[in-house]
């Protein structure tokens, strides 16, 4: 066992703990010593950069995570890892923290993205594609294209209906999104 498993051991010990602030050290110390000691192949590396990204969106370090998450990007498409499900959340994860620095432009490329991913993968009206589709139609709407928001936000909510049971809490935010859209458009009646 090395000294990065070790940090990594820690830092999942204190995530179960809900000690956030504990996880990012210790999973930054072994992001430190992945990125001084492992080849930038090396699949530990990955791991140590979940880590740290998972500790950084837990503790709303939105600017820090997308850096992270960029370099984690770059990172598998240096190994040339073939697109997984991991690649497109981290494509989701890096668009959610794009839109809450209001970055909308950058976060709907981003979400563009996932989207694609998760429709190649076989996971198109999954819940993660219904994330991305929804926060797609927010990040359009935040750059007053609520016309082109419409279609994405009547098609997430249609997913979540689909993979949720009612009255879960999860609907709510996409009936709003879809009232707000409707509302700027004037179609006060829907």
């Amino acid at each position: 066992m090395t000294f990065e498993d070790l940090f990594l051991a820690a830092a999942n010990l204190s995530w179960r703990q809900s000690a956030i602030d504990r996880s990012e050290r210790f999973a930054r110390t072994a992001h430190e010593i992945a990125e001084r000691t492992l080849p930038a192949t090396h699949k530990d590396r990955r791991v140590a950069h979940e880590y740290l990204i998972r500790a950084l969106i837990a503790g709303d370090k939105d600017a820090e995570a997308v850096t992270s998450l960029r370099a984690y990007l770059a990172l598998r498409g240096a190994a040339d890892a073939p697109p997984d499900i991991a690649l497109a959340r981290a494509h989701l994860q890096l668009g959610d923290s794009l839109h809450r620095l209001a970055r909308h432009a950058e976060s709907e490329a981003v979400l563009r993205r996932a989207i694609t991913l998760f429709e190649s993968l076989g996971d198109a009206g999954k819940l993660g594609h219904a994330q991305a589709v929804s926060d797609l139609s927010v990040a359009l709407e935040k750059q007053n294209r609520t016309r082109e928001a419409e279609p994405f936000a009547r098609q997430a909510l249609q997913m979540f209906v689909a993979l949720v049971p009612p009255g879960d809490a999860r609907l709510v935010p996409r009936y709003r999104v879809l009232g707000i859209i409707l509302n700027g458009l004037g179609r006060y009646a829907e």
